[in-house]
């Protein structure tokens, strides 16, 4: 990080509220202009190199604009020389040699705008100023990190990259212009100038409002992408219960509300154009008027003074209106740079990044607890700590169990300083925590969550992460790939890598992650309850040995695992109540005694939960990190069920809303194509005022000259109106196609393939990314589109006008001018990047990745930068043509239309006819082609494809389910066989049990019946029918977000349904503790809860569901005992009473002895089959 941006990130401190408090929300827009135009807040982030490129640019920026008026001097003399050639005034050879000089001095301008022309941010901050926040942010927070880096990060580099050039140049423009004008004469320019006071008043006042406008609909759509992050990444869920209905009307609400608060800016655009279009218009008619009455007078000398002010006054006026669509890239650049802001001008609670704080020469790892209270800031009133003491000895494993919700997980959490405590102190060696340097501290403590998270990348990126902050961090990669391989060894990991080219299993890379640092104090929060047995006992033994010089901290369940622990501490509702071995508890005969006896740890449980015989480690196949859905496959289906909700049945109010729309559509086109029309009439005026300066002087060329005058004015009138219409439906289209594109596109995205998810290039954060980024794209272009139709109808109508007035000059000037231009810069995979950072920010805290992700992302945008230059040169170089091609054209023109009228082949009325028709055209085809890049966007639009799930379904009460002959492998790992030949069955009302080691196909069993994917060979038949031949939606609402959306019918349930719910999942009395009961939050990604809690919440939404088959992957084996014997009763009583089929995956044998048969897998196949007795 350069000099720059420490010392914004020291002015960002200083510039926050005391800590724990963060800033009162400012009104959007107010806060966001002054951020955005104070240069220390934006331009601080460019380095010496930058700022010198940038000086060199914004000159040659001023320069190119400030050139443009140098043109209308040059076309007021030739235009002297052409009336005078017409009045007989001068012979032909002076005729000739005046348009030789002229015209070449517009080459020569051209070549000097073409040089300037083509000599014509950091998000890294942003993002070190997120990750560096405390976790209560994260908690709290609803702005979508991948938006933040993608979306509002690229308005702001519009807006003061191209966009600022723009606005310098046409400053530049205006201010020469003017020069000029007062030069050639500045009696005239003083009566022409009456125009510009109005259309920068109302420009401004138009921008004004707009900042606050938009900043409103920034907030809405950050909600919309956070909404659109949390159901991509849980994209599994949302398929397996079909919730893609009810996420859709939750995601459209929010984008109706941005929808809403968009349309208020209907009048604020429609009165833009409408005077900014009448004044120009109006403008032309009262600088002929006057002009030609004081050339008459003889305050003029010469009609091409008249000419070269109109248009340098007329040129200035437009700098201005060209400001105005780039001035609104800028609103929306301030209010994106607010939000920025934002994050950037928080100061964390807890800052990982800081090197304040103790480094203490060496860590012994002795832990002590005092007094400690605490409420987690998202739910103040809920006391979860309450006066806790504990003291965890150095070297020594330390174990904590209790029922869920006793504040466990919560220790953790304020051991890894993701929160302070309210009051109390927590000690390491003797100091408080908060004394240490928190970065010092996580990289003294490592923790493997309840359920870990793996970054994309390799397995050896991921493993090495747990290097971060150590010694090793740096070494090479040979080093660190021996440390990887004895880690892995130590969690039992090793073997199965070795079987897989890409192969992973998440808890045990995890595990090796976090011991390969060979950490003093190892968290382990049911770090293997993930595990089957034997893979839990031969971890187990790792985890042992290598607790034995280390402070180890366990978070169990299952209580046969820490029966070895020194010390186990038993909570209850915040506080310890027990502590001691396991021998010693169990002779006080009180809390421990009674989760011992209810687990009934005795020799017949210990035989029951033994590993089951295993003849080679299984290939793994865990479930995959990406998210996934259904295969594109559609066949013949039975008739629907007369639940399912009928998705494609039109209503009058959605007909109606699309007649409206066309309507909307039609206007705003017709209004787009008058205002196009406006600029041929205009061509034909100025021929005709122009050519009335080559009459004699006197009342008859004043009487021309106030006919064409009130010609010009009657136009503007016309104007008027047309361009009141042009901009209120534009801006009304504009927000209609915005929010019906984000929505089109987010079903597009929940509806696609599993292989889609499986992809790399596919990940949440790309995802999020493209669902913003294209609709504001089209947006932009939307806009626009007024603009371009009035451009395409312009271009061809003068065009015509042009050639049909003189049709030698004509294609000369017409064809002579056609450049275009087009870049584009891709910034997915930098934003993946960034939205898998944050999702995971426990994770990343823990091990201390902060800088780490840092670079990498610094290496992705790099990488971005390098491979834009060759594009970006190319592209100036169209850009540059653009920008000075005109001079070129109107050079050639007035040469060649200077011999077509010294040999009388047109006449000097023509001439101005075709010029001024060419002029309009040239600056109309400018416009179109600077939009040829948001063109090109709005194609990618089509590479997300929907799926058809509209089909029906066949109706049955039963779930009678058979795999015949079941082979598969993943999309992503096609050479790697998966299941080999799998056959079961499983009739209706029965339970069926997979069982096996980790790795053996189980799992992605399970994938199979939720058709995730499709088989690779063999069948799957579900009463009767192929799976694949039914309706996904129908078929999955068989099947068992939150609790409501269990229900293939959300709007039908009642509260009294999910209490009942939520009792048979143990969590009611929980969820009534809250203080807003069912209407609490739950947070990002269930984030408020802890994983049991969450684990519930699956539990009670997939009992709402009542279905006919019921998958039950571990579902209960994060849970206490008594949770785990209620879900248990639940499910056997929906088996009874719903005569549902239960199709479970086990390793905790005990909970599935009453089960109908237990098929036991081994390397992706079957090797025995049958009941609990006969097996065992």
């Amino acid at each position: 990080m350069d000099n720059n941006a420490d010392a914004v990130e020291a002015k960002s401190a200083n510039a926050e509220s005391p800590p724990g408090q963060d800033n009162k929300t400012e009104e959007p827009g107010s806060a966001s202009f002054r951020s955005y135009l104070l240069r220390d807040r934006i331009f601080t982030y460019a380095d010496p190199p930058s700022w010198t490129l940038n000086v060199i640019a914004l000159m040659a920026t001023i320069g190119t604009g400030a050139s443009m008026p140098l043109l209308d001097f040059i076309l007021g003399k030739t235009v002297t020389t052409f009336d005078n050639f017409q009045t007989d005034s001068v012979d032909p050879a002076k005729f000739r040699s005046d348009v030789a000089k002229w015209a070449l001095l517009m080459v020569y301008l051209f070549i000097g705008r073409f040089v300037l022309a083509y000599v014509w941010a950091r998000r890294t901050h942003f993002l070190k100023q997120t990750l560096r926040q405390d976790i209560s942010f994260f908690d709290s927070s609803s702005d979508s990190v991948s938006v933040q880096v993608t979306t509002n990060a690229n308005l702001v580099h519009t807006g003061i990259s191209e966009k600022l050039g723009l606005i310098l140049q046409g400053t530049a423009t205006f201010v020469s212009a003017f020069v000029v004008a007062f030069a050639v004469n500045w009696k005239l320019t003083f009566i022409v100038v009456a125009v510009v006071p109005t259309i920068v008043v109302t420009t401004f006042i138009n921008m004004w409002t707009d900042i606050k406008q938009e900043g409103r609909i920034l907030n809405f759509y950050a909600r919309a992408e956070q909404l659109s992050e949390e159901v991509i990444g849980s994209i599994r869920t949302v398929h397996a219960f079909w919730a893609h209905p009810p996420l859709t009307v939750k995601y459209e609400a929010v984008l109706d509300l941005a929808f809403q608060q968009g349309k208020r800016k209907i009048l604020n655009w429609g009165s833009l154009y409408m005077f900014e279009f009448f004044s120009i218009y109006a403008g032309y008619g009262l600088a002929f008027w006057q002009g030609i009455r004081r050339y008459v007078s003889g305050e003029i000398a010469e009609p091409g003074e008249v000419v070269t002010v109109i248009f340098a006054v007329i040129l200035a006026a437009q700098a201005v209106t060209a400001l105005i669509p780039q001035l609104m890239y800028v609103t929306k650049a301030a209010s994106a740079a607010d939000s920025l802001f934002r994050t950037i001008d928080r100061e964390s609670l807890i800052d990982p990044m800081s090197k304040s704080g103790e480094h203490p020469d060496d860590c012994k790892g002795h832990i002590e607890v005092e007094d400690v209270h605490f409420n987690y800031p998202t739910r103040p009133d809920v006391k979860v700590l309450q006066g806790l003491n504990i003291t965890i000895p150095a070297n020594k494993t330390t174990v904590l169990v209790g029922a869920s919700g006793s504040g466990k997980s919560t220790i953790i959490a304020l051991l890894e300083r993701w929160y302070n405590p309210l009051s109390g102190n927590i000690l390491l060696d003797g100091k408080t925590i908060d004394e240490l340097n928190v970065a010092w501290l996580r990289s003294n403590i490592r923790l493997v969550q309840q359920e870990p998270v793996l970054f994309m990348g390799s397995i050896f990126q991921n493993v090495s992460y747990g290097l971060a902050g150590t010694e090793w961090e740096n070494a090479s990669e040979e080093d660190q790939m021996k440390l990887v391989e004895e880690a892995c060894k130590a969690a039992y990991a090793h073997d199965f890598i070795q079987t897989l080219p890409e192969g992973y299993q998440t808890q045990r890379i995890a595990i090796a992650r976090s011991i390969i640092s060979n950490p003093k104090v190892l968290l382990l929060d049911e770090a293997t309850s993930a595990l089957d047995p034997k893979a839990e006992a031969i971890v187990q033994e790792a985890l042992d040995s290598v607790s034995a010089e280390r402070t180890t901290l366990i978070i169990a369940h299952k209580l046969s695992t820490v029966r070895k622990a020194h010390n186990i501490a038993v909570m209850a509702k915040g506080a310890v109540i027990e502590q001691g071995t396991h021998e010693e508890l169990l002779k006080k005969n009180g809390a421990y005694a009674r989760l011992v006896n209810a687990r009934s740890l005795d020799n017949r449980q210990n035989r029951d939960e033994e590993p089951e015989k295993q003849v080679t480690n299984a290939a793994e196949e865990e479930k995959p990190l990406d998210r996934a859905t259904t295969t594109r496959r559609e066949g013949p289906v039975d008739e629907a069920p007369d639940e399912a909700p009928d998705e494609t049945k039109p209503t009058m109010g959605y007909g109606l809303f699309k007649i409206l729309r066309i309507i909307v559509f039609a206007i705003m086109g017709s209004a787009a194509a008058l205002a196009g029309g406006g600029f041929p009439a205009s061509a034909i005026l100025f021929a005709r005022a122009m050519n009335v300066f080559t009459l004699p002087k006197g009342e008859k060329m004043v009487e021309q000259g106030d006919f064409n005058s009130l010609m010009f004015f009657v136009v503007a009138l016309i104007i008027l109106v047309v361009y009141f219409l042009f901009g209120y439906y534009t801006n009304e289209v504009s927000q209609f196609l915005n929010r019906d594109t984000r929505l089109s596109i987010f079903k597009d995205i929940i509806r696609q393939d599993m292989s889609f998810f499986d992809k790399p290039e596919n990940a949440t954060g790309a995802l999020v990314s493209k669902l913003s980024s294209y609709p504001t794209q089209i947006q932009e272009f939307n806009v626009s589109v007024g603009v371009l139709i009035t451009s395409v109808v312009n271009v061809l109508a003068s065009s015509f006008l042009a050639i049909a007035t003189a049709w030698k000059l004509g294609l000369v000037a017409v064809f002579g001018g056609l450049p275009t231009n087009s870049i584009h810069q891709n910034f997915a995979d930098s934003a993946t990047l960034a939205g898998e950072s944050v999702s995971s920010i426990r994770t990343v805290a823990s091990l201390s990745l902060e800088k780490s992700i840092l670079s990498r992302y610094e290496a992705r945008l790099a990488t971005v930068e390098r491979k834009s230059v060759r594009s970006l040169v190319w592209s100036l170089f169209w850009f540059s043509i653009t920008q000075s091609v005109n001079v070129l054209v109107m050079a050639l023109g007035f040469w060649y239309g200077a011999r077509l009228l010294l040999f009388y082949e047109i006449s000097l009325t023509q001439f101005y006819t075709t010029f001024t028709s060419v002029w309009f055209c040239g600056e109309a085809a400018s416009y179109y082609f600077n939009y040829t890049t948001i063109l090109t966007q709005s194609a990618r639009r089509r590479e997300l494809s929907s799926l058809n799930s509209d089909s029906e379904g066949g109706k049955h009460s039963g779930a009678d389910i058979e795999a015949s002959d079941v082979e598969f492998s993943y999309p992503q790992r096609a050479s790697l066989k998966i299941l080999r030949g799998i056959s079961l069955q499983a009739h209706r009302g029965q339970s069926i049990a997979l069982v096996g080691p980790s790795g053996c196909g189980k799992s992605t069993m399970i994938s199979l019946l939720e058709r995730f994917y499709d088989p690779s060979s063999g069948q799957i038949i579900y009463n009767k029918t192929l799976i694949y031949e039914l309706c996904p939606r129908v078929y999955r609402s068989r099947i068992s977000l939150n609790i409501s959306l269990g229900s293939s019918d959300p709007s039908s349930v009642t509260e009294a349904d999910i209490q009942d719910v939520c009792r048979k999942a143990n969590i009611y009395e929980f969820i009534s503790s809250l203080p807003e009961g069912l209407n609490t939050s739950v947070g990002v990604g269930g984030s408020a809860l802890s994983g049991v809690q969450r684990q519930r919440v699956a539990i009670a939404r997939a009992l709402l569901r009542k279905p006919q088959l019921l998958l039950l992957d571990e579902a209960t084996s994060g849970l206490d005992t008594e949770s785990e014997k209620v879900v248990q009763t639940a499910l056997d009583e929906s088996k009874k009473k719903e005569g549902c089929t239960i199709v479970a995956v086990a390793y905790r044998l005990s909970t599935i002895k009453d089960f109908d048969c237990i098929y036991v897998f081994q390397s992706g196949d079957i090797v025995e089959s049958g009941t609990y007795a006969k097996l065992f």
